[in-house]
């Protein structure tokens, strides 16, 4: 046990022990925001402490080491914590204070210092993860930390006794929880998270590579999902919008500074773009995973559902939505989709001079060949459609791993090694629509999604596409993929179905389960996990004022004051009613510990053989008192369940051993019985 020039209890040592394990979970689950000397440094600590409280090592570190290790971190967290953003850096530094402190923890007040920065800490991963395996490990998480400090705290030192003691409260307040949860006012949030610009994010980058998203393919992660609730759109029409990348350096697609800019502008006058819907939309909730990131998923063309998504994203001229913060956590937003809207709503001579930009220099085979095509063909739909037929050529070859293009890349991918992944034909396509004169970008989000059930689909980051959109005229944006025309099967059936080798698709995740959906039970157990998330996002995470209100129409009808008033009235009613079921005393009852109502029964034996009446006699006295009256076998006997008594009742010792004791104490009063 552990031991230094300050003497800790048992019940401190046990709860330092669990605070401990608990912090180790943490830092886990917080893997990927924090830094690796911050994740080193709490390992440290979590080795450090359990060797002490293992007897490998019996001395804490000096109070000076710790200062020094502070000095160091907040020099080291001032020096990089500005790459990580304001969020992650408070993450990192409130990491880095529980390490140090959980390494000197000597007294009460440290240990409960620690423990409220561990609650604090649990709280804050909630922002990161929502999942409901991840909610089910705080859950975890914060069950540990309660049992610690009523160790500490507590009058029993037993583990098991007040693990069983919380869980049993927890459970009883959850059922109040759900009903609050449920019918509490959604409330706008306190504070807005500090925006994240530099952190870096899951799925999409807003600068794109040619081989980024075949990269991006061989991730299974969810990225989103979207619940329709009138027509699911055919596979080949599932084109999820999230960017647009309209500047090229010769390298790399990124937004374009002019774009940036104009969306601040737009903003910053409260100019948000409005689209004039058209024809009959498409109506879906879209739950979007956790990415960092600002960009949302919408099919063509979409339009806010309602006032809630309304205040949540910001609609660009690019026909995409930007939430108003990164995501952080996961959102729920309402579309309309309108998709025989033609894409011309917007500023025609902006983006024209926008997309036509190029590098004055670089890939001279391609910029004389395209000179060559476009004197043959001046018609600018007739050029872009020869332009896909190009690709038709069985020369060219639809791949996850291209090989590596050098120099000139898009007259290396064109003309030398004509094979790569959707983002490698986008390019090349919207360099040659560019460079004949014609406005082209390249879109960048997602295609296809596997149905989990009839009108719920499931999107995850091996279905990150790109295409090309090219204006023509009066139609205004036009959509191109040459991904279609070089691997058709891509956009009917999906990435795995378009691969020539089978084996490349999830080649660098083994122990996917969607590796194994051949094998009809991880296909069920996939579905099943699916359907869990999927109800979780929907109705937990995703709920809000919208379906808040939903719910209270079903329950009450049209919703006016007088209802509401009498709903929360009875929701107080229902809670008081069980509370009063669940800590009400039963009637007529005068429930006893077994060990004390087994002791009594024995002082009733030894009164009524003895005539020596206990009064206010110690347990002890009493035997004492007695022992002249009765057999030397009963006075064993009562001798044994007197210690056992006192034991239970008078000493900080009731641990798993409990029933134990108990037992015993059954067995000595069945001897008695048969000496009195």
């Amino acid at each position: 046990m552990m031991k230094d020039s300050h003497s800790i209890s048992s019940a401190n040592a046990h709860a330092i022990f669990i605070l401990t394990i608990a912090f180790l979970a943490l830092t886990a689950a917080l893997y990927a925001p924090l830094m690796s000397w911050v994740i080193i440094l709490s390992v440290c600590a979590v080795v450090v402490r359990l060797s002490v409280y293992l007897g490998w090592y019996t001395k804490l570190p000096e109070t000076r080491t710790i200062n020094l290790l502070s000095v160091l971190t907040v020099i080291a967290l001032a020096w990089l914590g500005w790459q990580q953003g304001l969020l992650l850096s408070m993450v990192n530094l409130l990491v880095s204070a529980c390490s140090l402190k959980l390494m000197i923890i000597r007294t009460k007040k440290e240990l409960l210092q620690l423990f409220l920065s561990l609650l604090f800490l649990s709280g804050a991963a909630f922002i990161f993860e929502q999942g409901v395996l991840f909610v089910l490990l705080y859950s975890i998480i914060l069950m540990s930390l309660m049992v610690g400090l009523a160790l500490q705290f507590g009058s029993n030192s037993s583990i098991y006794y007040q693990t069983k003691k919380l869980t049993i409260l927890s459970l009883q307040a959850l059922p109040i929880a759900a009903l609050l949860f449920l019918v509490f006012p959604q409330l706008p949030p306190l504070w807005i998270m500090p925006s994240d610009q530099n952190s870096a994010s899951t799925g999409l980058s807003d600068t794109i590579r040619p081989g980024d998203i075949a990269n991006l393919s061989q991730s299974s992660e969810l990225a989103f999902r979207a619940n329709f609730e009138t027509i699911v759109p055919a596979p080949p029409q599932r084109y999820w919008r999230a960017l647009v990348l309209e500047h090229f350096d010769g390298e790399e697609w990124t937004i374009s500074e002019q774009r940036a800019k104009q969306i601040l502008r737009n903003k910053a006058y409260k100019k948000e773009f409005s689209l004039t819907p058209i024809g009959q939309p498409i109506d879906y909730k879209v739950y979007a995973e956790a990415s960092r990131a600002l960009w949302l998923f919408t099919l063509d063309a979409p339009i806010p559902a309602n006032k809630t998504t309304q205040s949540k994203i910001w609609q660009t001229d690019t026909f995409a939505f930007r939430a108003e913060q990164p995501l952080l956590s996961a959102i729920a937003y309402d579309v309309q989709s309108y998709p025989s809207v033609k894409l011309n709503q917007t500023n025609k001579r902006f983006d024209q001079q926008l997309n036509l930009q190029l590098p004055k220099k670089g890939n001279p085979k391609t910029r004389e060949w395209v000179e060559t095509l476009r004197r043959q063909i001046p018609n600018n739909k007739d050029f872009a459609a020869t332009v896909l037929n190009y690709f038709a050529d069985p020369v060219f070859s639809y791949t996850l791993t291209p090989p590596l293009m050098r120099g000139d890349s898009i007259d290396d991918f064109l003309f030398e090694q004509q094979q790569g992944f959707c983002s490698h034909y986008a390019s090349a396509m919207t360099f040659i629509l560019r460079h004949a004169g014609i406005p082209a970008r390249i879109v960048a989000g997602y295609h296809g999604g596997e149905m989990l059930d009839k009108q719920v689909m499931s999107i995850y980051q091996y279905d990150a596409h790109a295409w090309v959109e090219a204006w023509m005229d009066d139609e205004g944006w036009v959509r191109f993929d040459p991904t279609g025309v070089v691997a058709p099967e891509r956009l009917t059936l999906g990435l795995e179905a378009a691969l020539q080798n089978k084996d490349a698709f999830l080649a660098n995740q083994a122990l996917s389960l969607r590796k194994f959906k051949h094998i009809s039970f991880f296909s069920s157990l996939r579905n099943t996990l699916n359907k869990v998330d999927y109800f979780w996002s929907r109705w937990v995470v995703g709920f809000d004022k919208e379906q808040q209100s939903d719910l209270f129409e079903t329950i009450v009808g049209k919703i006016t004051p007088e209802k509401l008033m009498y709903l929360m009235l009875s929701v107080v009613a229902i809670i008081a009613l069980f509370l009063f079921i669940l800590f009400a005393p039963k009637l007529g009852s005068n429930k006893r510990e077994p060990s004390l109502t087994l002791y009594l029964s024995m002082v009733n034996k030894l009164e009524a053989s003895s005539q020596c009446v206990r009064g206010t006699r110690s347990p002890t006295q009493y035997l004492n008192e007695v022992e002249p009256y009765i057999s030397i076998e009963a006075f064993n006997h009562a001798k044994v369940i007197t210690r056992l008594f006192v034991k239970s009742q008078y000493t900080n010792n009731i641990d798993s051993n409990q029933k134990s004791i108990l037992s015993k104490m059954k067995y000595h009063f069945r001897k008695l019985n048969k000496e009195i």
